[in-house]
């Protein structure tokens, strides 16, 4: 029989005191973290299901976010949005409410001053970030949308503001003639006949679009021309209260009729003429009366209609940040040629020693050379001059030698071979740049010195092949991409502006250069060549279009601005890409929603150019006709403001918005729904009951408790405790 001691049943004690603590650490850590387990092997053959439920829920987690930022965003653009119509409500209050003319010592009423004030608000809207980003900027959300309001206006440097280009516009607009005629030639009448016409074919001044005549015995001819004219002869003396209405054509596209009626008053009043004792007594009064309502109008109406149109042709340029142009050469059209150099450098030569030879091989023939330091007999030299006669009598026209007096070259000796079907190679001591297969579309289109320009938009770039001792950093190259001396290295290297990358297929690729923020254009012999095509590659670019002169009162056409010499008012990115489209996100597994927004949209660019206008135009207060034109540009700001049937209007692109927040709603909805289906899925596999967890820990710290009583009595129990005391 055995006696089992007190010892021993505390130690069984203490070992399960441990088993105790680590189910209850376990149990703990499964409260505190809500999961069954902290690795996915911890959970068996589950394990693979919950990684994918997890990458699933990442997933949905991503498009939520993007979501939620896209929701931002486009709530954001709402505002901006309606508070740009509320501006433009407020501009037409104050135009429409405005009190007597009047003006101040910059040549404006009180509301062209309010214009400007409006004018710098709608800009810095459009100018508004979401984080980093402008989003009324299109593609380029790290590009300001719009330029400065004092920029607009008065220009930056050299770069004309709109205030200039409307003055410029105004010359061109009345033309050369004190009084102003708008561009119309009015001679005095001949005989009995009138005559009226265009000074020249051009976008300036009145445009003659018809003359009605009810006078009596009156013949009109025209048009004719060009340029436009019209003639009209009085057969007879017309009757009183006969008419005649010359129509005409303002810059802005708006039209003005001018009506003159036979009067037998002298002198007629307003917008009559005087019947004379002859036809041709009244013909000299109706050419009178016509030259002074033209340049009536020519003076009220035409400035506006002038700063309208100029106003327009401004707004509607655009930016020279782009969407990306591409120009491409496919090399299967001009293959580089097997052409092949070799060169021995100035230092090479002089590092040469007697008795070192060098040994050329062009397919079949070779050629072996020794440097001596004098005397040179059969084979030898002692010059590159005597190496070059060497080597053009040894492959006698298969490979021609020539010493370079300029270029990277200079110095040295180049030997050439023009055989398309033979390389070299070389031999002997180690003197001679290795030999390449260099650039070359035809050996008779591309030969050293070829050059290859490339035109940005801004800088031009011009590039040099040379046979050899390329650098890529001095801008020639003699390859097509071997570092440091091929074109895609020389292009890269000077800041041409553009990318340049060869697309392989099996034709023998293309050669593609991009620019991303401008215009391509890609020319010199090496251009043509490789078959680039003429011309600039533009796609996107709309510049603001102004007067070409001067002198601008006797111009005939518009011209483009340009960054030098013109503001750019729209900064931002300006592709063929729908504005919404500019800007993408998936806020679902399956769905991609578009909210992309341009400050050059239609409606938006209107609101710019009526407000700017407004606030760009000035006064005289010894002109008697500033009120009249004054009161004729607040008229067509109005109309303007009031939008046009069949144009673009904010509303249109505030419901292009909120149909995609209707998507992002019904994303974020559903993304939700997927969020709550796949968590609960997850919590079926990993996840744990609290309550019951709470409990199995209650039961074991209970168990537990109980169990270390017990072990520190039994550690407390001694033989000793039970033993009599002992006597005597």
């Amino acid at each position: 029989m055995s006696i089992t001691g007190p010892g021993s049943i505390t130690a069984a004690n203490v070992l399960a005191q441990t088993n105790m603590m680590n189910q209850l650490n376990t149990l703990s850590e499964e409260l505190g973290t809500g999961q069954a387990a902290q690795t996915y092997s911890g959970l068996g053959s589950q394990a693979g299901l919950a990684l994918a439920l997890n990458a699933q829920l990442s997933d949905i987690n991503g498009y939520s976010n993007a979501a939620t930022t896209v929701g931002t965003t486009l709530s954001i653009g709402q505002s901006v949005l309606t508070q740009l119509g509320s501006v433009g409500n407020s501009v037409q209050q104050a135009v429409s409410q405005q009190g007597a003319f009047s003006l101040d010592n910059t040549g404006q009423t009180a509301t062209q001053e309010s214009a400007a004030s409006y004018l710098d608000q709608i800009l810095s809207l459009l100018n508004t970030q979401v984080g980093n980003n402008y989003i009324f900027s299109g593609s380029a959300l790290n590009q300001p949308s719009v330029a400065s309001t004092a920029a607009i206006l008065n220009g930056n440097g050299a770069q004309a503001g709109l205030t200039q280009v409307i003055a410029e516009r105004l010359q061109a607009d009345q033309g050369a003639d004190n009084p102003p005629l708008g561009r119309l030639v009015i001679p005095a009448a001949a005989g009995s006949t009138v005559s009226v016409s265009q000074d020249s074919v051009s976008p300036f001044g009145f445009q003659l679009t018809g003359v009605n005549s009810s006078l009596t015995g009156a013949t009109v001819t025209g048009p004719s021309g060009p340029p436009t004219s019209y003639s009209v002869n009085l057969g007879s003396n017309p009757n009183p209260g006969d008419s005649i209405a010359f129509s005409l054509t303002l810059p802005d596209n708006s039209s003005q009729t001018i009506a003159l009626q036979a009067t037998t008053n002298a002198p007629p009043g307003a917008n009559q003429f005087t019947i004379g004792a002859t036809a041709a007594d009244t013909a000299t009064n109706l050419q009178a009366a016509l030259t002074t309502a033209v340049q009536g109008l020519a003076q009220t109406a035409l400035p506006a209609a002038s700063a309208i149109a100029a106003a327009n042709n401004f707004f509607n340029g655009e930016t020279q940040v782009t969407g990306t142009n591409n120009a491409n050469a496919a090399l299967a059209n001009a293959t580089p040629s097997t052409q092949s150099t070799v060169a021995l450098t100035s230092t090479g030569f002089g590092e040469l020693a007697p008795n070192d030879t060098l040994t050329f091989t062009l397919g079949g023939t070779s050629f072996t050379a020794t440097y001596v330091a004098a005397a040179p007999a059969a084979d030898q030299f002692t010059s590159l001059a005597g190496l070059q006669t060497l080597l053009n009598t040894a492959f006698n026209g298969q490979a021609v030698a020539t010493l370079p007096n300029s270029g990277p070259d200079s110095g040295g000796l180049v030997l050439t071979s023009d055989n398309l079907t033979q390389n070299f190679t070389v031999g002997g001591v180690n003197q001679i740049a290795d030999p390449a297969t260099d650039f070359a579309a035809t050996n008779a289109n591309i030969t050293p010195g070829s050059e290859l320009t490339i035109d940005n938009g801004t800088d031009a770039t011009t590039l040099y092949y040379v046979a050899s001792n390329a650098s890529a950093a001095n801008g020639t190259f003699s390859t097509l991409d071997t570092p440091g001396s091929s074109l895609l290295a020389a292009i890269a290297n000077p800041a041409s502006g553009v990318d340049a990358t060869i697309a392989p297929s099996n034709n023998g690729g293309a050669l593609e250069l991009t620019n991303a923020n401008g215009s391509i254009a890609v020319g010199g012999t090496i251009g043509g060549a490789l078959g680039f095509s003429p011309g600039v590659v533009d796609n996107n670019v709309n510049p603001p279009l102004r007067v070409a002169g001067p002198p601008f009162n006797t111009a005939t056409a518009l011209v483009a601005g340009t960054a030098a010499n013109t503001v750019f008012w729209y900064t931002g990115e300006n592709g063929s890409t729908p504005a919404l489209q500019t800007a993408t996100a998936a806020v679902g597994p399956s769905m991609t929603i578009a909210y992309g927004m341009r400050a050059n949209e239609p409606a938006i660019s209107s609101l710019v150019a009526n407000v700017a206008v407004l606030a760009a135009t000035t006064y005289s207060a010894s002109d008697p006709n500033a009120q009249a034109s004054y009161q004729a540009l607040s008229q067509s700001v109005m109309a303007n403001l009031n939008g046009q049937s069949g144009t673009q209007s904010i509303s249109d692109i505030e419901a292009g918005l909120a149909n995609a927040q209707t998507t992002v709603s019904n994303a974020t909805t559903l993304n939700t729904q997927t969020q709550t289906t796949l968590q609960d899925m997850l919590q079926n596999i990993d996840g744990v009951n609290q309550t019951q967890i709470g409990e199995q820990i209650l039961t074991l710290q209970n168990s537990l408790s109980a169990s270390m009583s017990v072990t520190a009595r039994l550690a407390q129990l001694s033989l000793v405790n039970f033993l009599a005391p002992s006597s005597g």
